[in-house]
């Protein structure tokens, strides 16, 4: 891999041709007008025409209704895309999904997108009974997509530059893989690093003191600090400029992330993707939750 390069063949935006989310594809639009400053990267518009993402209560069962639909999805495609002035913008292009199924829709977008691409999309950061009965095309998104995820939600703020990158890991081999493509995003753009770690207190076992498990918590973080700086030591060797930000406050992981990366100004959050959909459904994963209340855009890597 070239580490001052940026290594995408194609920017896939999930965009909604019937928007209530104007201000969010402006968002998006842009972050994506960030990326493509330093390369021209073709972006290609896509919008996934379906029952369900018509907010339709069910398919409908008269027959051409698509292609009714397709000719005036294919027209607001237009008339929204033209004012953003992107560099590399496709023709717009409309994929027809005939049924009323959340996961079809990700899965007709899924499969039209390559490993080497980029999903760029938004979501409502819908939560609790709302985001268990609608879903989230976003969150579906990540957790099915084989290439990364580019996501913006309502808390994201205007973005003009990336000078700032956060990448929060757990320290496990998978998400420290990510931090080759954390590099690589932050030579091309001169961007500086925080490497983020949450030291997470374990509960006290049976038959242990407090005192024993605090003082196994302060060896637990002096390892984990020595695993970090090994990292940052890496990537300073590559030419990025980095610090490393271990948080052993009683806060929860994604809040922690979120706040940290609200505090200081961050640009993006590079962070691996966490695919057990049953665990993520019913518990809800680090990585979405950040996705919801991200301040910044989240690049989910796959």
């Amino acid at each position: 891999m070239a580490d001052n390069k940026i290594m995408l063949n194609r920017i896939v935006w999930a965009v909604s041709a019937f928007p209530d989310e104007k201000p969010l594809q402006r968002r998006m639009a842009e972050m994506l007008r960030v990326f493509t400053r330093k390369k021209e990267i073709p972006i290609q518009p896509v919008h996934v025409l379906s029952p369900d993402q018509l907010f339709l209560r069910s398919t409908p069962t008269y027959p051409g209704w698509s292609e009714q639909y397709l000719q005036k999805a294919e027209k607001s495609l237009h008339e929204l895309l033209r004012q953003y002035h992107l560099k590399g913008m496709l023709r717009p292009k409309v994929l027809i999904q005939r049924h009323y199924s959340l996961t079809r829709s990700v899965k007709t977008l899924g499969n039209y997108v390559k490993r080497t691409d980029l999903l760029a999309t938004s979501t409502h950061a819908k939560r609790g009974v709302t985001r268990f009965v609608l879903g989230s095309f976003a969150e579906t998104l990540i957790t099915l997509s084989r290439a990364p995820v580019l996501v913006v939600n309502p808390a994201t703020h205007k973005t003009r530059t990336l000078k700032h990158i956060l990448f929060p890991t757990d320290l496990e081999p998978l998400s420290n893989r990510v931090l080759r493509e954390v590099v690589s995003l932050a030579k091309a753009f001169g961007a500086s690093v925080t490497i983020f770690h949450k030291a997470v207190a374990p509960l006290v076992p049976i038959g242990k003191t407090a005192t024993n498990v605090d003082i196994y918590f302060e060896k637990e973080v002096v390892r984990r600090e020595r695993e970090t700086e090994a990292l940052a030591r890496w990537a300073r060797k590559k030419g990025v400029k980095v610090t490393v930000v271990i948080d052993d406050k009683l806060l929860d992981v994604a809040d922690s992330i979120t706040s940290f990366g609200k505090k200081q100004g961050c640009d993006l959050i590079m962070m691996l993707a966490q695919n057990q959909p049953l665990v993520a459904n019913l518990l809800g994963s680090v990585t979405r939750q950040v996705v919801r209340s991200a301040p910044c855009p989240v690049y989910v890597v796959k």
